[in-house]
């Protein structure tokens, strides 16, 4: 194995061998101490939904090897620091650097030719044959059509979509079927011929589902439910409405409005002194949107509020209406001033509420209830609000269009370092209490 290759692996390895333990808060009620999942990543969830309807089984094994090399090669482009890769770069630092989309091209033979990996909104195309990278895109790639296609065909340098019907949908070949392009040009496209990789060699299968899994987490914005955790609500939406209803084409998500406090995240790990000490972490980011704290007054901070009567012992958490009163005892042991009495809460918020709270005063924080997955009995910092429409045409052929809007959100956990998100819905018991900065 050469040095660069033992390098990025041990450097992987590292990244998803750690195995983060985060602490799920109590409302009103006990202590849960619950470990993270650690699933590992299949490379078929990550596949379009219409074309990886259309896969045979031993074309799997393929992709996988041709996705992990992609992924490697994306990794080195990062570590160059190039200033077209800068946008990589920074996501990478921030741990935001994501595998979203892994789609299978073919050749004009119905032959695996290529294997495109969709990072972030870029993308790494690699030679299944050889796994050499053959194109390199650090931003452009548009989601939703891909979700839309049921097939990428390659022929010479050109790339072509495909729709559920046969037809070609674009380039000079638009408007043809695909089986007449093939009649046409197969005799001039040679056969793909395996071979292994001369840079990162043959590997194992364990090394493929880590590489993979680095870099999306299993469970990450599935589209399955509600109870996902969400750190992109536009591929989300992308992968919920085919999940969930009846979408034939032309589906879309559009950003309509986005705004948001800067508030950064403390993760609960990084403390590791008492179980159910969300709404703790949440007063001490609130608390550092408003001042600037020293380490020092942190610690100071959080042990007041440990210590006060508002922190149900020994680690049970803190009730959801109490939050503000809690925030009060964290601010006077630094010497702030703080009143409760103009503090607005409010038990299963409108999403207008949430938002006019936001904008009028700043973060909240948000409480959830005994069945709100995958946020159970947890307390989150609000910090900002995005609103979105997806329309596609359904399998009756009418046009839908539906309007979700999602809040933005600090939850401390490892495991969604970087922004996360929940839809609001009307029918859920949570709680939300407002700050208001004395």
């Amino acid at each position: 194995m050469n040095n660069m290759k033992k390098f990025m692996l041990a450097s992987l390895f590292v990244t998803v061998t750690m195995s983060p333990v985060n602490v799920w808060a109590s409302a009103p009620t006990h202590a849960v101490l619950k470990t993270q999942p650690q699933q590992v990543t299949s490379i078929e969830s990550l596949i379009p939904k219409k074309m990886a309807a259309q896969l045979q089984s031993d074309a799997l094994e393929l992709i996988s090897d041709a996705a992990a090399i992609g992924i490697l090669e994306s990794v080195s482009m990062v570590a160059a620091k190039g200033e077209e890769s800068a946008d990589w770069h920074q996501r990478f630092a921030e741990g935001r650097f994501q595998v979203e989309r892994v789609v299978p091209i073919y050749n004009l033979l119905g032959e695996l030719a290529e294997v495109m990996v969709v990072i972030n909104d870029g993308c790494v195309i690699t030679d299944v044959a050889t796994g050499e990278v053959v194109q390199v895109s650090f931003s452009g790639v548009d989601k939703a059509y891909l979700e839309d296609k049921a097939a990428l065909y390659v022929h010479g340098l050109e790339h072509f979509a495909v729709d559920e019907a046969g037809n070609v949908v674009e380039g000079n070949k638009k408007g043809q079927k695909i089986q007449t392009v093939k009649q046409k040009h197969a005799g001039k496209v040679q056969k793909v011929q395996k071979k292994v990789n001369k840079k990162w060699g043959q590997l194992a299968k364990e090394n493929k589902e880590r590489i993979l899994d680095a870099f999306n987490p299993a469970g990450l914005n599935e589209g399955n439910s509600d109870s996902d955790y969400i750190t992109d609500p536009n591929l989300w939406l992308l992968r919920y409405y085919p999940n969930n209803h009846n979408v034939l084409r032309d589906l879309s998500v559009t950003q309509l409005y986005s705004y948001s406090r800067y508030v950064p995240e403390i993760l609960q790990s990084s403390w590791n002194t008492k179980e159910n000490d969300c709404a703790v972490i949440s007063s001490l980011e609130i608390m550092g949107y408003y001042w600037s704290l020293t380490s020092t007054q942190k610690t100071a901070a959080y042990n007041a509020m440990i210590n006060s009567s508002y922190f149900e012992q020994p680690d049970d958490g803190v009730y959801p209406w109490n939050n503000d009163a809690l925030f009060k005892a964290g601010a006077d042991s630094i010497g702030k001033t703080q009143q409760t009495s103009d503090d607005p809460e409010d038990y299963s918020p409108s999403y207008s509420d949430i938002k006019s709270y936001l904008l009028n005063h700043g973060p909240g924080y948000l409480s959830f209830g005994y069945n709100d997955q995958p946020y159970v009995d947890h307390t989150v910092t609000v910090k900002g609000v995005k609103e979105f429409k997806t329309t596609y045409t359904d399998t009756l052929y009418i046009k839908r269009n539906f309007y979700d809007n999602f809040l933005m959100i600090n939850d401390h956990w490892d495991y969604t370092s970087s922004d996360a998100y929940v839809r609001y819905r009307d029918d859920e018991t949570w709680y939300y209490v407002s700050i208001v900065k004395n």
